[in-house]
């Protein structure tokens, strides 16, 4: 192939070489005869190849181009041989007859010759396409360079331009019909010497105002032929290859040209339909005969031949007997087309009403363990025109084998069919149908035998969208919404993040037709997605649904509860789910308030109706439930929870209540008994505040518990001793030392009162009456002095008391 390129561009070069240095020194006389030989030598290798092609079968048809054309392309050797022939015939007549050359210009007209066809093999060689085209386009552009600024400068003797061009312009077609002939393909390389051929010519031949626009239209024909047609014409060559040959009935060698012109131009139209009349003129009984025709049959194209016979409007016995002939030999040779002729046999077997072998051929392709891997690509290509076949195109069919294969679990493999021919393309409009009818009976139980039992699995090749927006379209009609909610059920699985949204469209729609049951089980799907993928990871309007479902539900089980016809656990936990919603709102808080204290359940109760009292302070049920649940509070309760009733005990209502119910005179004995649970809880929640003590003291001793009192109030007095402490319970450690000391005084414990009414003579609270108290104590202490002073400075004061410090200062006087 090396040594068959190199002589085609050598003579190329020759041809130009000669023909150029032949227009250089013009003369008539020496172009006919140089001309006239070449075009002679052309007629007799045109008359050679004649004659090889009739030794081989193939005769000229008259009024057809086709015989030299096929003449023309099949022998390029001779072509090649008689067009050089002739010309060198012609150089060595005008150098040694006419003597219009000398021996010295044929060998340099040679010689020019033979450098141009070194540089197109060298040019040829190059293998980047872009880099070539590169190359030619410089080389071009140096040869008519070279020619415009050093040979034509100057005026030569004797040389006419004209003369010169045309002869470039003659050489032309003759270096094309070359390159049309030549084995080798066309690339860059000979464009490019064919446009620096006419830019000379032009050069030379146009006056100097229009040489330069000249030069724009080789370059360009150069970048557009190169760019868009080169493909186009090295196809083009091929295909007239093809015809040739196809005309003569070479089929072999037009099969062969056909595929080289698709090979050069996929797209190429011509090609194909040509290619497709050689297969229709091939007799397909006899093709074995043929081994090298054998390996050019295109058995895709034969399957299309088929194909057409058996869908055309009207189909006679003969189209069915050549289609099914057509099969065989198809899977004869391309045994991993089976799937594909399996299909046109059934539908072969469907014209000819012999149903029983059709179904057969149907079952055989839509069952995947018949096949190996090799054939999947086949069966993939025709699953769907067969189940079309099976479920559509005929009654008695569908009886026998589309309907039996859906009921027996072939459904979601032949949706699986149909969504893989989407994932290729868009479906057709009888595809589209064929979708619709089986997705519109598929069942859930269907669909979960292919995607498993695993919520966060799902069927590969399913169209989760399709389904989901058929089941909304079915869920406003009474008589079609439970098969709507199965939709939606399958639809869930493709869209796990918004499956709590869709869920509650179903629960929706079950309340709306009054479907109780439906709507409850829907309603605990949207809770069971929730939990399955974890609120986060869901989307937000199905967090909208959760949250909404969640707070239906225990709403409803709320009001079951107080009619007293459930137990709060369902409310309770539902409730509670929907109280972790930001925007739950007061009411949830409530009624889970209202559950807990139904329940029993102190600490939840107390926790839910802080969170209410947030929202309203001064909300009289909520206020008064606190005080219930201060009354059921014990402090064994603050021992079990103390670290949540820690953060929830008001330690300030603990004191505040106490305290208003002991400033009361009317206070009777069950109010002061509440008072002193309210301050015990004081005292195991905080063991360190004296004013918890100092109530508890305080209780006792209305209560007539006066030891107890005693005991309490002393342990208050200790406690503020070591503690010193401030603010309310400074206060109520005063409140302490004042009592004790009346009651010590009474008591005649003249030293204790003294240490305690001293104390309390430190409060704001303390005045004349504590003065009068201390001066007794000392009086009783027999202390006088000290005892005169604090009545003096009793009386100081206007008091209710100033007669009795009147009368301790004259008894003192007096003593």
């Amino acid at each position: 192939m090396i040594m068959g390129m190199i002589f085609e561009y050598l003579t190329k070069g020759l041809t130009l070489g000669i023909l150029g240095y032949l227009g250089w020194h013009a003369n008539v006389q020496a172009t006919l005869l140089v001309y006239g030989l070449t075009l002679l030598g052309l007629v007799i290798a045109l008359a050679l190849a004649g004659r090889k092609a009739r030794a081989v079968g193939v005769q000229p048809q008259p009024g057809s181009a086709a015989y030299w054309v096929y003449l023309l392309l099949e022998y390029p050797a001779l072509i090649y041989a008689g067009v050089l022939s002739g010309l060198l015939a012609g150089s060595l007549l005008i150098t040694l007859v006419l003597q219009h050359w000398t021996l010295t210009e044929l060998g340099l007209a040679v010689g020019i010759g033979l450098g141009i066809g070194i540089v197109l093999i060298a040019t040829r060689l190059i293998a980047q396409r872009n880099v070539r085209r590169a190359v030619v386009l410089a080389l071009s552009a140096a040869a008519v360079a070279f020619f415009a600024l050093y040979l034509f400068r100057d005026e030569i003797p004797g040389w006419n331009a004209v003369h010169f061009g045309i002869h470039l312009l003659l050489a032309i077609p003759l270096f094309y019909l070359l390159t049309i002939a030549g084995r080798t393909e066309e690339t860059e390389v000979e464009v490019g010497l064919v446009c620096a051929l006419l830019g000379i010519a032009l050069w030379v031949m146009s006056g100097p105002a229009f040489q330069l626009m000249a030069m724009l239209i080789p370059i360009t024909i150069y970048i557009g032929y190169t760019h868009y047609l080169l493909k186009n014409m090295q196809a083009f060559k091929a295909l007239l290859r093809g015809m040739g040959h196809a005309r003569l009935g070479a089929h072999a060698e037009a099969l062969t040209s056909y595929r080289r012109a698709l090979h050069f131009s996929p797209n190429n139209k011509g090609a194909r339909e040509e290619l497709w009349k050689v297969h229709r003129q091939i007799d397909l009984r006899q093709v074995h005969q043929d081994p090298r025709l054998l390996k050019l049959i295109d058995f895709e194209l034969c399957l299309q031949r088929a194909r057409d016979l058996l869908f055309a409007n009207k189909i006679t016995p003969e189209q069915i007997a050549e289609a099914k002939q057509l099969l065989d030999l198809v899977l004869d040779q391309r045994p991993q087309l089976r799937p594909a002729v399996l299909y046109y046999r059934a539908i072969a077997y469907t014209h000819a009403q012999e149903l029983d072998q059709a179904e057969a051929c149907i079952r055989q392709t839509l069952d995947a363990s018949h096949y190996g891997p090799e054939e999947q690509i086949s069966r993939q290509s025709i699953l769907v025109p067969t189940w079309q076949l099976a479920l559509m195109q005929h009654g008695e069919l569908r009886k026998r084998v589309g309907e039996p294969l859906l009921q027996n679990g072939q459904r979601m493999s032949a949706i699986a069919a149909v969504e893989q021919a989407a994932s290729v393309g868009v479906l057709k409009p009888d595809e589209q149908e064929l979708k619709a009818k089986l997705y519109a009976d598929v069942t859930l139980n269907e669909y979960n035998r292919e995607a498993g039992n695993d919520l966060q699995q799902q069927a590969k090749l399913f169209d989760h969208k399709f389904v989901y927006e058929r089941g909304l379209d079915l869920l406003d009609d009474a008589n079609t919404y439970q098969r709507g909610v199965e939709l939606l059920a399958i639809a869930v699985r493709g869209q796990p993040k918004h499956a709590a949204a869709v869920w509650k469209l179903a629960a929706d729609a079950a309340l709306q037709h009054g479907n109780i049951p439906l709507a409850r089980q829907a309603q605990n799907e949207v809770k069971a997605w929730t939990k399955l993928m974890g609120l986060k990871e869901t989307s937000s309007e199905s967090q909208g649904a959760y949250f909404a479902t969640v707070k239906h539900l225990g709403e409803a089980a709320y009001a079951e509860v107080m009619a007293g016809r459930q137990a709060p656990e369902t409310a309770l936990e539902n409730l509670l789910l929907a109280a972790e919603a930001p925007q739950s709102g007061v009411d949830t808080l409530r009624m889970l308030a209202d559950l807990y204290e139904q329940q029993g359940n102190i600490v939840q109760t107390m926790h839910y109706n802080e969170q209410c009292l947030m929202y309203d302070a001064k909300n009289t049920k909520y206020l008064e439930r606190k005080d219930r649940c201060y009354v059921s509070l014990t402090p064994d309760d603050l021992t079990t929870h103390h670290e949540k009733l820690t953060k929830l005990i008001d330690q300030n209502y603990l004191l505040k209540k106490p305290k208003e119910i002991l400033d009361s005179k009317t206070s009777g004995q069950d109010q002061l008994e509440w008072a002193k649970h309210l301050a015990e809880l004081l005292t195991v929640i905080a063991p360190t505040r004296v004013a918890g003590w100092v109530l508890i003291g305080r209780c006792f001793l209305r209560l007539g518990q006066n030891d107890n009192g005693v005991k309490a109030l002393e342990y208050a007095y200790q406690l503020g001793t070591e503690t010193k402490p401030s603010g309310e319970d400074l206060e109520q450690w005063y409140l302490a030392c004042r009592i004790m000391g009346d009651a010590y005084l009474q008591q005649g414990r003249y030293a204790e009162a003294q240490e305690c009414l001293t104390a309390f003579s430190q409060s704001t609270k303390s005045g004349a009456e504590t003065h009068y108290k201390l001066g007794q104590v000392a009086e009783g202490l027999g202390n006088t002095a000290q005892a005169r002073k604090h009545y003096q400075s009793a009386n100081m004061f206007d008091h209710p008391l100033k007669y009795e410090v009147t009368q301790a200062l004259e008894r003192l006087g007096q003593a």
